[in-house]
C-alpha cells in the first residue's frame, strides 16, 4: 500500500496530546475554515478555539492550504500571506524543497514535492487589550482626585506585604522604648507622691 496516491492528497495534525492524525482530501487545495471543520468533527474541539501553524505560520481562516504541488509545474500561489522564506533569501537550492502556499517544505518520496503537509493544534488563549498600568498613571492626574500614598497593600522583594513589614519595625521600636517608658512612668508616680505630700504640709500649716 502506497502512502501517496494521485487522487488523495494528505494532511498530518498533531493533536494536543502530541499524536498524530492523517486526514485525507480529494481536491489538491482545501481552505483553513473547512481543515479546522474536519479537526473539530475529530477533536470536538469547536473550530474557533483552535490555532493551526503549518511551517511555524500561523493560518487564518481566509487563507488557502495547498495540499500537493510539484515543484515543475509549481506557479508559487502566495495563500499564506506571508513574508519570502529566509532559506530562499539564503540562495539553498530550490530543488531541495516544495511550496505550499508561500511556505517551503523538503521534497517528498518521490522528488515531485508530493509530500503530507503537516498542520499542528494549538488552543487559542484569551487576552486582554493590555494599558492597565498607563490607564492608572493617567487617572492620577485627574482633577480633584488625591495621589495615592498608602502602599501597605504592596510587597517588597521577599515577597511580604509592606503593611506586616512596617507592623514589624513599630513592635521593635516599641519593644527598645520600654525602658525608656518604664523610667518615665516612675518619675510620674514620684511627682505625684511629692505633690501629695506638699499638699499635706500645706494643709496643716494653714489650718
Amino acid at each position: 500500500m502506497e502512502v501517496f496516491q494521485s487522487e488523495i492528497h494528505q494532511v498530518f495534525v498533531k493533536l494536543l496530546d502530541g499524536k498524530h492524525r492523517i486526514l485525507n482530501f480529494n481536491a489538491p487545495s482545501i481552505s483553513v475554515t473547512a481543515l479546522k471543520h474536519r479537526i473539530q468533527t475529530l477533536t470536538s474541539i469547536p473550530s474557533h478555539l483552535q490555532l493551526l501553524l503549518n511551517n511555524s505560520h500561523i493560518l487564518h481562516d481566509h487563507q488557502t492550504l495547498t495540499l500537493a504541488q510539484s515543484l515543475e509545474n509549481s506557479s508559487f500561489p502566495e495563500t499564506l500571506d506571508h513574508d519570502s522564506n529566509s532559506q530562499l533569501a539564503q540562495g539553498q537550492d530550490l530543488t531541495q524543497f516544495r511550496f505550499v502556499g508561500s511556505a517551503v517544505k523538503p521534497l517528498g518520496f518521490d522528488g515531485l514535492g508530493k509530500f503530507p503537509v503537516v498542520v499542528h493544534l494549538l488552543l487559542r488563549l484569551r487576552g486582554g487589550k493590555g494599558g492597565f498600568g498607563s490607564l492608572l498613571r493617567g487617572a492620577a492626574t485627574k482633577a480633584g482626585q488625591k495621589k495615592t500614598n498608602n502602599f501597605d497593600a504592596c510587597r517588597d522583594m521577599s515577597g511580604r506585604r509592606l503593611r506586616h513589614v512596617n507592623a514589624e519595625k513599630k513592635l521593635e521600636e516599641w519593644r527598645a522604648e520600654a525602658e525608656e517608658r518604664k523610667l518615665e512612668k516612675m518619675a510620674e508616680e514620684f511627682h505625684k507622691e511629692e505633690g501629695e505630700r506638699g499638699c499635706e504640709k500645706w494643709e496643716e500649716q494653714w489650718k
